[in-house]
């Protein structure tokens, strides 16, 4: 699922840019910026980056009650925020053009931050709707963040993802049972 959320933000991206572009190649990849050993991805260079940076336990999420007659005992679903980077890995004389798809990435994800199935095709059928915010980050937590990354900062701009939920109802029913309708004593 979290591939999946993450490919079609990218490639939904990719279209809105390359339309505004007129480009006939891929603009936004799907990967990181480095290798385990600190040496750039090949297919990250002169590229839109997107990476998941980070999870967070969404409180917000609830189990949704899919039979109202019957009572169910599982495992509560799981609801996580995804931190999702969008890093414009351009250098020398294309770093106008790291600039220009990173007010691209900004323009489309204003102007629809939410996405569903009928809006976004090929989403996992399992997530209902997907909502797209900008972080803010000060220049200490920003500082931090790429540091982690290897300390070579790059123009970008971060999300926060939500809509994910791990829920395998039915499957994860330990015990379902007729709810009680009356209560009776014997003499």
């Amino acid at each position: 699922m979290i591939n999946n959320i993450i490919a079609q933000l990218a490639q939904h991206l990719n279209q809105a840019l390359k339309r505004q572009a007129n480009a006939d190649d891929d603009l936004v990849v799907v990967c990181n910026l480095y290798q385990p050993d600190g040496t750039v991805v090949e297919q990250a260079t002169n590229k839109l980056n997107v990476f998941l940076v980070n999870m967070e336990r969404d409180g917000m999420a609830s189990p949704a009650m899919r039979n109202p007659n019957m009572v169910r005992r599982a495992s509560p679903p799981v609801g996580l925020n995804l931190m999702v980077m969008f890093a414009a890995n351009f250098s020398g004389s294309h770093y106008a053009q790291a600039l220009t798809l990173l007010s691209g990435t900004v323009e489309f994800f204003q102007r629809q931050p939410v996405f569903t199935q009928q809006n976004m095709t090929g989403l996992d059928p399992r997530v209902d709707k997907v909502t797209v915010e900008i972080l803010d980050l000060g220049l200490a937590d920003l500082s931090r963040l790429w540091s982690m990354f290897g300390g070579r900062h790059m123009p970008s701009v971060l999300y926060r993802v939500r809509g994910l939920v791990f829920d395998d109802y039915p499957t994860d029913i330990q015990r379902a049972a007729v709810p009680l309708s009356e209560i009776g004593v014997r003499p």
